[in-house]
């Protein structure tokens, strides 16, 4: 349980977990339930205009009667053979989900989201290794979803209509396959080849003519390599084809008369090219050049999904750890990247909200050990993240955002100790913000945050 930063932050949870391991044939059976009840309250988003012109403070809350509550259940089977990696693999789950989710977004009434659902899922594959150049694994993976996502509009959470309601019925199937042959010691290859089938079932009470069945799928391959020309230097490229397979906005929407139930899955083509090396044994390096195209990207603005069409993302990623004795270590990473809608409706307000250009982050690792059962580690950091536009245009940014954060563990035995620390020095931004009727609205966080502990493992 916690008092949140801002009013109306109050978090509970209730959570019960257990793992049973036995031996099976040639592996290992583990069994794991878990049961999860939380309970919150939710500040909302203010205005940022409001909290610089005085008229709100940082830890006031929107509606005090935001927040929400969820239940949880799962059980899992999982089989893993005794070597490892080669062999039959196989996971069988199923759980139950209950969640309410009261927000406002002015100046449109609360609402309340609730979603409820039983699934059923599966994972089976076997790795054929006849020797360590070569595995190969063929497998299905799959699931079941039964249950209601429904949206009203609420008074204090009472609620006085409803705007969203289906009763949905999925079942999602795959079969695939992937491979890694080294044929030389300098040459790796990867690659893959997926098939999955969605079948919908979906009953909209809002829109009755629109509820109907109907089925979609895709093949998405996936190829690459690594080249290894002299020791401890690496480079690698892959090309493959992911999805995201349509939602019951898109095939039965509540708001208009369509509906469309075999509507294939959004693409999602990417690539991407780099090296990483480790140098005299004390410096590592990495660096990655990627792009991915995008069909019918989605972007969500309070409890709004919005298809926003194609896009594109160009960027890179830097990072280097330097190991300056067995327990010093310093590290950082860079990331850039340019997210465009292809083909905007208006001419120039291309691009990705809530993209930022550009991540920094840099810190200091240390550790060390006074004798078998006592050890201290510390770690201090700083993350930056740059600039990001709040509309299509790019006339509108959220500012930079940026945090310290520190932290000591001690262990002793069994019991570890820790104490850690995150100093946000600005005080009008944060990740999330967005606008809410062209306004800028985020969610301020505390300048600083404290937390410490003390952890018994048996």
């Amino acid at each position: 349980t916690k008092d949140g930063y801002r009013a109306n932050s109050d978090y509970t949870r209730y959570n019960l977990f257990n793992k049973l391991t036995v031996p099976l044939w040639d592996g290992k059976l583990s069994i794991r339930v878990h049961y999860v009840k939380r309970e919150w309250g939710a500040p909302g988003y203010l205005s940022l205009n409001d909290v610089k012109s005085g008229i709100r403070k940082r830890t006031d809350a929107i509606n005090k009667s935001d927040g929400g509550d969820s239940e949880y259940y799962n059980l899992v089977l999982n089989y893993t053979p005794k070597g490892g990696e080669a062999g039959f693999h196989a996971t069988l789950y199923a759980a139950y989900e209950d969640l309410n989710r009261y927000a406002t977004f002015p100046p449109s009434p609360q609402r309340l989201e609730h979603n409820e659902r039983v699934y059923y899922g599966w994972n089976l594959l076997y790795n054929y290794m006849p020797n360590k150049n070569l595995s190969l694994i063929f497998g299905t993976d799959g699931r079941y979803d039964n249950g209601d996502r429904q949206r009203y509009n609420t008074i204090d959470r009472r609620i006085t209509s409803t705007t969203h309601n289906w009763h949905i019925k999925e079942t999602s199937i795959g079969l695939f396959f992937q491979g890694q042959y080294k044929p030389v010691d300098f040459f790796k290859l990867v690659g893959g080849l997926r098939y999955d089938r969605f079948d919908f079932d979906i009953e909209n009470k809002i829109k009755p003519n629109n509820s109907g069945s109907g089925d979609t799928s895709i093949f998405s391959p996936k190829i690459g390599f690594v080249i290894t020309p002299f020791k401890n230097f690496h480079i690698f490229a892959n090309k493959g084809l992911g999805f995201r397979s349509p939602s019951a906005d898109e095939m039965s929407p509540p708001d208009r008369d369509y509906k469309n139930f075999n509507l294939k899955p959004a693409k999602v083509h990417t690539w991407d090219v780099g090296f990483n090396t480790m140098l005299f044994d004390k410096l590592y390096l990495s660096f990655n050049y990627y792009q991915t195209d995008m069909e019918r990207e989605i972007r969500v603005v309070g409890s709004e999904t919005i298809n926003i069409g194609k896009s594109k993302r160009d960027g890179y990623e830097v990072e280097a750890k330097f190991y300056a004795t067995n327990e010093l270590a310093l590290y950082l990473n860079y990331a850039w990247v340019k997210a465009r809608i292809k083909n905007p409706p208006t001419a120039g307000q291309d691009r990705v909200i809530g993209v930022p250009k550009d991540y920094f982050g840099a810190g200091i690792e240390f550790q060390h050990s006074f004798n078998r059962d006592k050890k201290l580690m510390f770690d201090l950091s700083y993350q930056y993240l740059g600039k990001a536009p709040l509309n299509a245009a790019g006339t509108i940014q959220r500012p930079p955002v940026d945090r310290y954060m520190a932290k000591a563990v001690y262990n002793i035995k069994n019991w570890s100790l820790f104490v850690e620390s995150t100093y946000h020095p600005r005080k009008f931004t944060s990740e999330a913000m967005f606008l809410i009727g062209g306004v800028p609205a985020y969610d301020p966080k505390p300048v600083w945050d404290f937390n410490a502990g003390i952890k018994y493992s048996f």
